[in-house]
């Protein structure tokens, strides 16, 4: 569950940026599903400080999923980064109301992050 301060414009920024699913709405309370398995709940009423939502997002294009979450409110806390001895890149982005949460896509053998 992550607390929000504007439940509409988080709403947005998961389903137009991360490409979540609306499955369910209520007062104060939405739920989002991130494939078949997983459901993240945004509760209305957020105590406004940065807080680690302990999510990682798998991604198929790393830079341009953090190109457009910045376009919606995020804020770049680490920027894509290649992780020596590993076929992954990571990024930690910051939401509009202050959730943190990190980017991951895995490269295909052999491919390097050039940026």
């Amino acid at each position: 569950m992550l607390p929000v301060h504007d439940l509409q414009r988080a709403v947005v920024f998961y389903t137009t940026g991360l490409g979540l699913q609306l499955k369910f709405k209520k007062k104060g309370w939405v739920e989002l599903a991130w494939g078949v398995d997983c459901i993240i709940a945004l509760r209305a009423g957020s105590n406004e400080h940065p807080r680690y939502s302990g999510l990682t997002f798998q991604v198929e294009d790393i830079i341009c999923v953090v190109e457009a979450l910045v376009g919606l409110g995020a804020n770049i806390m680490v920027k894509p980064a290649y992780t020596a001895g590993q076929s992954v890149v990571l990024a930690e982005l910051m939401d509009p109301e202050g959730n943190r949460f990190f980017l991951s896509q895995t490269l295909k053998y052999g491919a390097k992050n050039r940026r």
